[in-house]
């Protein structure tokens, strides 16, 4: 819908967009033949777009905005997604049609933004709405966490998929999900990895998530972005030892026994895995002891134990836990100023630098301006 664009769709279901002009004579040409084969494509159906919750959603707008629209639908809240509107009508190159879609949509986010309303799953929400269904959302969690120690895990595990339900932005109820069924190993595999996904996507910034999809792809043979996967995990995780043992062990079981990780994987991985130990400069794996990975707790301790008594136990949060915590990376941009996201430092009490450069040394930090 934009004649100086063309958009790719990326195997992982992302997009990249692309000006015309940095493609080859060839492949241009073979845009505008698909084009003309195919109006239809552009046309004036329906848009259709992968929603917030990995289902095909229908967008309210244009075909030739669907692009923008879909990733206004995509933010948390609605003055963000008032934001991408902004900035894509900021460009000089929009024709008239282009223009007056993007600004009847901008007007309809800018009145949400004004109520302040954020995203729950597809839905747009009051604050208090939001806070609402999270507070419900926890009494469920903590009723399935009583059901669990007290041995019914069943009753337990449907507790807590209706937790999961009432707040579809707390990546908590998927993440014990997915962890009851990674302990429990051989077919629990699968479904570990649809529920730290879900985590995943409920909390990209989550590194126990990130870390705990990683081995389950690992353990459930899905082995298309496994690499991808775990340096995600290594550029979010505080103390990235745990992630790089995660991927020492397995390079040393891909070579030992022969596995049946494609060739390609095996190099990818072992060319994260030199990085790790060669620039991070962290530990290499051992040559005794057990060779598994392991899987982290929501906390960040290590589970191994796939009982229902352990799983309980690994549940609580250790006495010295900071609620609320985040972390993510950020750019230098002058002597000891640093650029990171405004959301990642919140409303936080105490703000900590890690050296990357020097694993284990952690710097206080003064937020200057926003």
């Amino acid at each position: 819908g934009r004649s100086g664009f063309a958009l790719f769709k990326l195997p992982d279901g992302s997009r990249l967009e692309l000006p015309l002009t940095a493609l080859s004579e060839g492949d241009r040409e073979a845009i505008r033949v698909a084009l003309e084969v195919r109006p239809a494509a552009i046309g004036d159906a329906t848009p259709m777009v992968r929603g917030p919750l990995g289902k095909s959603v229908a967008l309210a707008v244009p075909a030739v905005i669907k692009g923008v629209e879909a990733d206004a639908i995509w933010c948390r809240d609605a003055s963000d997604a008032a934001i991408v509107y902004e900035l894509y009508l900021a460009a000089d190159t929009l024709s008239a049609s282009e223009r007056s879609a993007a600004q009847s949509r901008l007007a309809h986010w800018r009145k949400l933004a004004g109520e302040k309303r954020v995203r729950q799953g597809e839905e747009w929400v009051t604050p208090e709405q939001a806070a609402a269904a999270r507070r419900e959302s926890q009494a469920i969690l903590e009723h399935g966490l009583q059901l669990l120690k007290l041995g019914n895990g069943k009753l337990a595990e449907a507790e807590i998929e209706k937790s999961s339900r009432r707040d579809p932005e707390d990546g908590r109820a998927p993440f014990i999900l997915g962890l009851a069924y990674a302990l429990n190993g051989g077919a629990g595999a699968a479904k570990a990895v649809e529920y730290f996904g879900e985590a995943a996507r409920r909390d990209p910034d989550s590194p126990w998530a990130v870390s705990n999809l990683a081995v389950s792809e690992l353990a459930a043979g899905k082995y298309g972005g496994l690499a991808a996967r775990f340096r995600q995990a290594l550029d979010i995780m505080p103390d990235a030892q745990v992630v790089a043992d995660n991927l020492g062990f397995t390079v040393v079981n891909a070579t030992a026994s022969r596995s049946k990780l494609p060739e390609r994987v095996v190099s990818d991985l072992n060319d994260l895995y030199r990085e790790v130990v060669q620039v991070l400069k962290l530990k290499p794996v051992d040559s005794e002891g057990d060779r598994k990975q392991v899987y982290l707790t929501p906390y960040g301790a290590v589970c191994s134990s796939g009982s229902v008594a352990a799983l309980s136990a690994a549940l609580e949060p250790p006495s010295d836990w900071v609620a609320g915590g985040r972390s993510a990376s950020g750019v230098v941009i002058a002597d000891e100023h640093l650029l990171t996201l405004r959301d990642v430092v919140g409303d936080a009490a105490e703000i900590w630098v890690e050296d990357r450069a020097q694993p284990g040394r952690r710097l206080p930090a003064t937020q200057v301006a926003s």
